[in-house]
């Protein structure tokens, strides 16, 4: 087991998002993916959209989103209106940074955690909670808009395969669907409505084997490549892609997004390492040159989205063809990054 350890305290200031896990929690067929849109006129703000579509109207959806200091953010549980639903948060560029993932030893010995939860006048320990196979439950010590959030913590090459409560100390157990289960990174996540937390309350877990990736990867998805959209400032184009991270990465050991510039050719890293790290990095000017844009978000499928804007700047006037390039970086090994398998051309319509 690894050890336990409660989340941290929730923070008030949304504008240093690090990412948002959008997914449906009924049985349906939804599927989500995450686009992180830059303004190429400097700006130092950065929108990241996450988007569930396939939706049955009525359907209960959850959305999830982990800050700065890996602390939860935000989480709501809204009725779609709509077979498409969306969720749009604006953060600072220089604060956004990966979720960091903690991966524990495995180990004989729990922590026995106890956490007060003085909104509702309830103490939770591990007694409530019950872990079949290798992995551990965290316990959160807050409480957020009704809800309850268990963190679901496989070790290495694992995944959570059931998962059920009771409420009544284990006489009556109900079983619940892994599509209520929201995963991100290399932890999970279950929503408990907070009416329902006593002292009775019990969450079985059962962790099983993962099927191992040995090395990341990150290929086109549907609209690998769109046609510019508007005129002037408002001109832009948008990748899509999906990322797969090998095995035993956390969500801070490795980034993905694409390389923007004019000539196929130049779309690679070069120089040191030390060149590409940030948000954003290298030098465009108009016609010449290539920059570094980093993804900061995906859907739990690994579907992701980079859209780069004019603004003003000028630089996507339309008398030019863009090209944009995926690629996937463990431990800042910009020099050794692996890249999708295709070049996207965007030339205005």
């Amino acid at each position: 087991m690894s050890k336990t350890q409660s989340l941290r305290k929730i923070i008030a200031m949304l504008t240093v998002l690090t990412m948002v896990f959008v997914l449906s929690v009924s049985a349906s067929a939804a599927t989500n993916s995450t686009t992180t849109a830059y303004s190429l006129d400097g700006s130092k703000s950065v929108r990241v959209t996450s988007t569930l579509s396939g939706l049955t109207v009525g359907e209960e959806v959850t959305y999830l989103a982990k800050a700065a200091d890996n602390s939860i953010a935000y989480v709501a549980q809204v009725t779609a209106a709509a077979a498409s639903f969306q969720i749009t948060y604006v953060a600072d560029i220089d604060d956004v940074v990966n979720t960091t993932v903690k991966f524990a030893a495995t180990t004989s010995q729990k922590t026995a955690a106890s956490v007060v939860l003085d909104e509702i006048g309830v103490t939770l320990t591990d007694a409530n909670y019950d872990v079949t196979g290798d992995g551990d439950v965290e316990l959160s010590d807050y409480i957020l808009d009704g809800s309850y959030v268990f963190t679901l913590v496989p070790d290495a090459n694992k995944k959570v395969s059931a998962l059920s409560y009771s409420l009544d100390g284990g006489t009556t157990i109900v079983p619940v669907l892994l599509s209520k289960v929201i995963t991100g990174g290399a932890q999970s996540y279950f929503i408990v409505d907070a009416d329902d937390l006593t002292v009775n309350y019990i969450l079985y877990v059962t962790f099983d084997d993962a099927e191992p990736v040995a090395e990341s990867s990150v290929t086109q998805a549907k609209g690998f490549g769109t046609p510019m959209l508007d005129a002037g400032a408002d001109n832009n184009i948008t990748t899509y892609a999906k990322v797969k991270p090998a095995s035993g990465l956390s969500e801070d050991d490795y980034e993905y997004g694409i390389l923007f510039g004019y000539a196929p050719a130049d779309l690679v890293f070069t120089g040191s390492n030390d060149d590409w790290v940030g948000n954003t990095a290298g030098t465009i000017s108009l016609g010449s040159g290539v920059k570094k844009f980093r993804a900061l978000g995906k859907g739990v499928d690994g579907s992701f989205a980079v859209t780069l804007i004019d603004g003003g700047s000028g630089l996507l006037d339309g008398a030019d063809a863009y090209y944009t390039r995926t690629y996937v970086v463990e431990d800042g090994d910009y020099l050794n990054a692996t890249y999708g398998p295709a070049i996207a051309t965007f030339i205005a319509e």
